[in-house]
């Protein structure tokens, strides 16, 4: 009886190391992918004042939504509408760099790197051109 608990738990241990390597791996390669897309400069010159909404997601892992104020050419203010993260919360600390340098084309936050591409990806998308 001792041998088949032993077992049983052994079994069980052994499943679940095994799930939760699958998990790091998936997610693993997931953030590599994200991270892979592309971001595009904007030119402000070009987008007429107002508010635009953006969003990027993905599979409902991790995501963003910002509102973007754009007055006289320049990026006046984002606001995170939503982040889904784990622990990219760090990446937040992006925003104020976009709206001071006035470019995506900034440095990712140390420590939060696929969060910090995650909310450039959606304020590109907000800014747009249609």
């Amino acid at each position: 009886m001792k041998k088949v608990i032993i077992i049983s738990i052994t079994s069980f241990f052994s499943f679940f190391i095994l799930m939760i390597l699958v998990m790091v791996l998936t997610l693993n390669a997931n953030m590599k992918e994200i991270r892979s897309i592309d971001i595009n400069d904007f030119d402000l010159s070009l987008t007429e004042d107002n508010t635009y909404e953006g969003a990027y997601y993905y599979e409902e892992q991790i995501g963003a939504t910002v509102s973007v104020t754009v007055l006289d050419g320049k990026i006046t203010e984002i606001s995170l509408l939503e982040h889904i993260t784990g622990k990219g919360q760090k990446a937040e600390e992006l925003i104020p760099v976009v709206i001071s340098e006035q470019t995506l084309l900034v440095d990712n936050i140390a420590g939060a790197t696929t969060s910090s591409h995650v909310i450039k990806l959606a304020i590109q998308d907000a800014l747009k051109e249609e």
